[in-house]
């Protein structure tokens, strides 16, 4: 074995793997052979996925008739942004309709009615939080204090949040997009109407003549401006620091909406794309509430928290784990099932795909004592957004918002009981309708989008993509160190993974070393 070492290195690797494991010459071969079997799962066809067109103004406008409502058309509208996302100056009218802030047959009229209410709850809000500002700084505290009043319940949360959002927002990526030219444009009109202020003020101020005084016939005196203090270049406002604000605000407000989740780190990240995406933060902050409702697990580190809407003003539907069964598909038909309660179960399931799907990979990760995918904790908190470019981040969320993997089972079933009695479905049609399905109904729902489930084969996918990379690790810190860099490395698009992905959760799928289902 020493000679065949010396001659042929990755023979001899492979020979060492083979003995620690003894997971067989077919698995060395296999992982680091010169003619994989399955790279990237075999699935060609999917590796060369190429992203579609994206939703452009043309076709976003044509869909919407004279009043504004999407309507019928909103099936066309989410296929054409699964398969190729959102023109960058869309998304802050396309986004919440994906995200259900605004529903298909509501008017102009409507949307607008229900972004003020959204902008009313969020400055409730904000004014919360600059309350409790003010009563950190002692201002109100300390009569707070000589009253003998109980402390609120909110400061707590509060007091814990503040200094990680303030440790975690400046070292935060900024991306350019609608907010940076919106603020562009801003400053410019300000300085448009500084200078014309300016100079109709000297000219009304010069001499004219004909024997009057410098402040002119009548001697009424002019308003006097106060001179412009010179800023040094290094303190004048950017528009970074103004999105810095904004996310500090943002994650101030999401954490009071949510105490028991409060702020996690990886929040900041991708608060920030909705940010940079929509210029107005009420709107913003709400896209990124209904958004991370489906990933909110992804933030609590261990046991089972409620549904998001504890905080002041939230208004937000709830519901318990324990009626997320009652009901068998939410509004666009996409089943409830169980959501996973913390980020470890989502990693437990991560875990459940790649043992389904690639049990050579799975039996490599188990022999490095890594079957709890720690390695890739960071993808699923920060959803890919460090391992894909900005703009490829930006299409997989609008996909996974068009396919519905952002809608809680918990949300759907109190949707659905709302609308129960106007649709005339009762328990018992439910009921009738589970049983006849039988066993089949139940894996067609455990591989459909919903509660997060198609970003966990998003994830499986790209370490897939990369299974020789991972099957080269020979220790765990060497696996969490290519998840890290290599992995990023060989993920350059989403829609490959997305393709991936979606094999992965296809019905009667099989495991390497056999075609994929052609039907």
């Amino acid at each position: 074995r020493g000679a065949a070492m010396g001659r042929n290195r990755r023979g001899g690797t492979a020979a060492v793997v083979a003995a620690a494991g003894g997971l067989g010459l077919s698995l060395a071969a296999l992982s680091l052979g010169a003619v994989p079997l399955l790279a990237s799962l075999g699935d060609r066809a999917s590796n060369k996925r190429k992203r579609g067109s994206p939703l452009s103004p043309s076709r976003w406008y044509a869909s919407q008739d004279r009043d504004g409502r999407v309507g019928d058309a909103v099936a066309d509208v989410l296929a054409r942004v699964a398969d190729g996302g959102v023109e960058p100056m869309l998304r802050c009218e396309v986004w919440p309709l994906l995200l259900g802030l605004r529903e298909p047959n509501d008017t102009a009229v409507e949307q607008e009615q229900a972004r003020r209410r959204r902008r009313e709850r969020y400055r409730q809000l904000r004014r919360r939080c600059e309350e409790l500002h003010e009563m950190l700084s002692g201002r109100s505290g300390a009569a707070m204090g000589a009253s003998g009043d109980e402390p609120p319940a909110d400061l707590g949360t509060f007091t814990e949040t503040l200094p990680v959002i303030r440790a975690d927002v400046p070292r935060t990526p900024f991306r350019t997009g609608a907010f940076q030219s919106h603020w562009e444009a801003d400053r410019l009109a300000e300085s448009a109407s500084e200078d014309d202020l300016t100079t109709s003020t000297s000219s009304a101020a010069a001499p004219t003549g004909g024997g009057g005084d410098a402040n002119g016939a009548t001697g009424r005196e002019l308003p006097r401006l106060e001179p412009v203090k010179s800023v040094p270049a290094e303190h004048q406002p950017t528009w970074r620091t103004a999105q810095a604000d904004r996310l500090t605000n943002v994650l101030q407000a999401y954490a009071l909406l949510d105490p028991a989740v409060g702020y996690c780190q990886g929040m900041n990240e991708i608060a920030a794309r909705f940010l940079d995406a929509i210029p107005d933060e009420s709107e913003a902050f709400w896209c990124f509430e209904k958004f991370l409702r489906g990933y909110r697990c992804h933030f609590v580190m261990g046991g089972h928290v409620g549904s998001p809407g504890g905080g002041s003003g939230s208004g937000s539907s709830g519901g318990t784990p324990g009626n997320a069964n009652k009901r068998g598909a939410n509004r666009r038909g996409y089943p409830t099932r169980p959501r996973s309660a913390n980020v470890r179960d989502r990693l437990h399931e991560l875990g459940d795909v790649l043992r389904r799907c690639d049990p050579p990979l799975w039996k490599h990760v188990q022999l490095l004592g890594a079957q709890e995918c720690m390695f890739a904790f960071r993808q699923v908190v920060v959803l890919m957004a460090r391992e894909l470019p900005p703009t490829e981040t930006l299409y997989l969320w609008e996909a996974l918002m068009a396919r519905g993997d952002h809608v809680s089972s918990a949300d759907a079933v109190t949707e659905e009981e709302e609308d129960e009695d106007d649709e005339g479905d009762g328990e018992g049609d439910g009921e009738d309708e589970g049983d006849g399905t039988g066993a089949g109904t139940s894996e067609v729902e455990s591989f459909s989008a919903g509660d997060g489930r198609l970003f966990v084969h998003v994830v499986a996918a790209a370490f897939i993509q990369a299974r020789n990379v991972a099957f080269g690790c020979h220790e765990f810190d060497q696996l969490l160190h290519a998840s890290h860099h290599a992995v990023a490395n060989k993920t350059l698009a989403a829609a490959p993974l997305l393709a991936t992905a979606t094999r992965l959760m296809a019905k009667g799928y099989r495991a390497p070393g056999m075609a994929f289902p052609t039907k």
